[in-house]
């Protein structure tokens, strides 16, 4: 650049001078990173650079020498101005979400503070220049830059070694997930969900024939016959999985209800809603907890609306979920300081088979929402990939849950005048 400076630019030679003996070398730091992320750093020295590369730096030589050679401030401004803005938080977000060891970032990581002080440097020189040609062509270098650097990264979803890593990322992302009531609405939604985005599922659920359907519609996964609520079988769930790895993910989304009072309610009843919502759950959470703290996983609790609000003739669900909440908040407290997350989900009234006719009757006529089983998959997805410990599902539902924790006497007098239509609806 420094030969096409004019005689009026030629102040700027020293500059131009700094800025190329501070990138010289820079090359090697970003090829050690590429070979802390497990590639051959020869390979891609030696390589074709893609398209989009070749079209800026292209640009770049062509302006300068063509056009106006303080253009190059444009480059400058454009590569300096987005590592600000963007290597910190790009270097840390791709680490926790793909897994590379952060030694894998060290050219963006040391470069957003370091750019900080050129950035100061730059606006120092940018002010001392007034002509207002040499500007115009910053600015208009600047546009440039924008739109071809941003063409480079819209361009790695077309090249074989960013795919490579997207592929490679994505096994390090996932790992066997074991997912209770899988054969339901909300499990078959979450099943087909996760295996999407890679993750080996073994499926459990008490219907062969419907987990095998579901298996058939996710290759690869695997499938666990049998009755939770039997000790055995919870122990045969967790070799299995231990034979396959280990989990990484836990599922407790299996989960029975009847609406009706609790004077109508056997002894059998209660004990079956109890142990397959509530005792299940936390009985398999202890056999995982070695599995899933050496594979530094999580759980996720299924729960329900219900799980924060006492409704009537829903006694038995509510007692069960209002302890599958208490559990997974203890819990989650109590394992704050190791590798393992624990989460509770809390879904409204969904459209799957646990709401039978009575109740989505019941739910029209008194006009609350019903959601998809792929919305709660989704919501599932989100607090995977969040910080938060806790997601309710649905409003008002969740506005209730947290007028009923502060200010019950409120929710207590609104379903009070419900009851009478609520009554209509039981058999």
């Amino acid at each position: 650049m420094a030969h096409f400076l004019t005689d009026e630019q030629e102040w700027l030679r020293e500059a131009v001078a700094e800025y190329i003996e501070e990138e010289i070398g820079h090359q090697e730091w970003v090829l050690n990173d590429i070979a802390a992320c497990g590639f051959d750093k020869e390979s891609v020295r030696h390589s074709q650079p893609q398209f989009a590369t070749e079209m800026m730096v292209s640009y770049a030589y062509d302006s300068i020498a063509r056009k106006n050679p303080l253009s190059f401030f444009g480059m400058v401004h454009v590569l300096e101005g987005t590592s600000i803005a963007l290597a910190d938080g790009a270097a840390s977000n791709i680490a926790n979400a793909i897994g590379l060891p952060k030694k894998a970032f060290s050219y963006l990581t040391s470069h957003g503070a370091l750019d900080i002080e050129h950035v100061k440097f730059f606006e120092n020189l940018m002010n001392q220049i007034t002509d207002e040609a040499d500007q115009q062509a910053i600015l208009h270098g600047a546009k440039c830059f924008y739109r071809l650097y941003g063409d480079i990264f819209r361009a790695l979803d077309d090249e074989p070694f960013f795919k490579s890593i997207s592929t490679r990322a994505t096994r390090m992302n996932t790992g066997l997930c074991v997912l209770t009531g899988a054969t339901g609405g909300i499990g078959q939604a979450i099943a087909k969900t996760l295996h999407g985005q890679g993750w080996q599922l073994l499926l459990v659920g008490r219907n062969s024939d419907a987990l095998n359907t579901l298996s058939s519609q996710c290759p690869g996964s695997i499938v666990f016959v049998g009755d939770l609520t039997v000790a055995e079988n919870m122990l045969a769930l967790a070799i299995k999985a231990k034979k396959l790895g280990g989990a990484k993910l836990l599922i407790n989304n299996a989960g029975i209800n009847v609406m009706q009072s609790l004077s109508a309610s056997s002894s059998e009843q209660i004990d079956n809603l109890l142990s397959t919502n509530l005792a299940v759950p936390m009985k398999l959470c202890q056999l995982f907890l070695a599995q899933l703290h050496a594979n530094k996983g999580s759980i996720v609790n299924v729960g329900s609306s219900f799980g924060s609000i006492g409704y009537p003739y829903q006694t038995l669900y509510c007692a069960s979920k209002f302890g599958l909440r208490g559990f997974s908040e203890a819990l989650s407290r109590e394992l704050s300081d190791t590798p393992v997350k624990v989460s509770y989900l809390a879904p409204r009234a969904t459209d799957t088979d646990i709401n039978d006719a009575q109740i989505r009757a019941m739910n029209k006529a008194l006009g609350n929402q019903m959601d998809s089983p792929q919305l709660v998959a989704d919501e599932l997805v989100a607090l995977l990939n969040s910080s938060k410990t806790r997601r309710f599902i649905g409003f008002p539902e969740k506005l209730f849950a947290r007028i009923n924790g502060v200010f019950p006497g409120i929710v207590d007098n609104a379903i009070a005048k419900q009851l009478p239509k609520i009554k209509q609806f039981l058999g």
